[in-house]
């Protein structure tokens, strides 16, 4: 496929966790559960924007993945789900952030790029902020609620936009600013091939007539 969904596993069913059948939707789904991922105790060090795929259609698909000291590494993928957005022109399908918790699998390795991924560009966290700082960041903003195109593109504008979060608030040092030249191209291992436009989708505050509604999807607020 050439949109944002050719990076999500169409098996999968839709909702906040593995088991729940596909009409359950929450458009921010753990794994493996909330409170392990915004552990109080889990510190960010390191934020990598990693374009994981290359599209059929030209550009990449953009994953953010926090680094903990541990080597762990906290994914979060906006993706299309198979759930119909807003009934207003120009809207797709809601997007759903993925967030699931690992071990390093080299995804954030500058040594296996051709093998893990296309492109990587590392921002430092600033000190002692945790999983759960980044996480709320982006649900405090109404960024969580999101629909995507209806050519299901999309990731790239909601990517930019977290990294302007991120450093508007400080979770992330100042002057590290790459991903926002770096987006703007295609990445095949390691390479720049293209430009590839920033492409946005829709965010439900932003939405006329409310989009499809509001106050769902927190759960990091549950473990403070």
């Amino acid at each position: 496929m050439g949109n944002c969904s050719s990076s999500r596993r169409h098996d999968e069913p839709i909702g906040t966790t593995s088991e729940e059948p596909l009409n359950v939707y929450d458009p921010v789904r753990y794994k493996p559960g909330v409170f392990e991922i915004c552990d109080p105790t889990s510190l960010v060090i390191k934020v990598h924007f990693v374009a994981e795929s290359v599209l059929q259609n030209g550009g990449n698909h953009w994953i953010i993945c926090l680094q903990t000291p541990d080597q762990a590494v906290v994914r979060l993928n906006m993706s299309p789900t198979d759930v119909r957005g807003a009934r207003v022109s120009g809207h797709g399908y809601r997007g759903q952030i993925e967030i699931t918790y690992g071990e390093d699998d080299a995804m954030t390795r500058n040594d296996s790029t051709q093998e893990k991924h296309h492109c990587l560009v590392t921002v430092p966290a600033t000190p002692d902020q945790t999983v759960a700082n980044f996480i709320l960041a982006i649900m405090d903003a109404g960024n969580h609620e999101y629909d995507f195109t209806t050519e299901g593109r999309g990731c790239t504008g909601w990517i930019i936009d977290q990294y302007r979060l991120f450093d508007q608030l400080d979770l992330i040092q100042p002057g590290f600013d790459a991903i926002e030249t770096a987006i703007a191209l295609e990445w095949v291992n390691g390479r720049p091939t293209d430009q590839s436009t920033i492409t946005r989708g829709f965010y439900m505050r932003d939405t006329r007539g409310g989009g499809w509604g509001r106050g769902v999807g927190r759960g990091c607020d549950e473990s403070r």
